[in-house]
């Protein structure tokens, strides 16, 4: 009886910190609507610290350089990154626009490499 009891105390703290954790996100509806059209194309992290500053060049470990478009103060050291891209067309020509969610902001970027 002990063991189930204990177990079930587990299993509602684990619930709880699960629900904590995920209610606590930054990034916010307005930012999640400019991602309309964009497909998530990877999952990767940084290779080094982030501090979210226009022209910054964040090296990515899948390989891929960005440097931001955009700025939004928010140092940390080796974040999740997730790329999202879109493509369009302009007179015949084929385009790219990325962007990258970092920790709790979503950046524009140009893609360097």
């Amino acid at each position: 009886m002990r063991h189930k009891i204990l177990i079930f105390l587990l299993l509602l703290i684990s619930i709880f910190i699960y629900l904590y954790s995920t209610s606590n996100s930054d990034i916010d509806t307005y930012e999640l609507c400019d991602l309309v059209g964009y497909t998530i194309i990877d999952c990767t992290n940084a290779e080094a610290e982030v501090e979210g500053e226009y022209g910054e060049l964040i090296k990515l470990y899948n390989g891929m350089i960005f440097e931001l478009q955009d700025s939004n103060y928010n140092y940390s050291y080796s974040p999740k990154v997730v790329i999202f891209a879109t493509k369009f067309k302009i007179k015949g020509e084929n385009y790219i626009l990325y962007k990258l969610a970092i920790e709790d902001y979503v950046y524009d970027a140009a893609r360097i490499r």
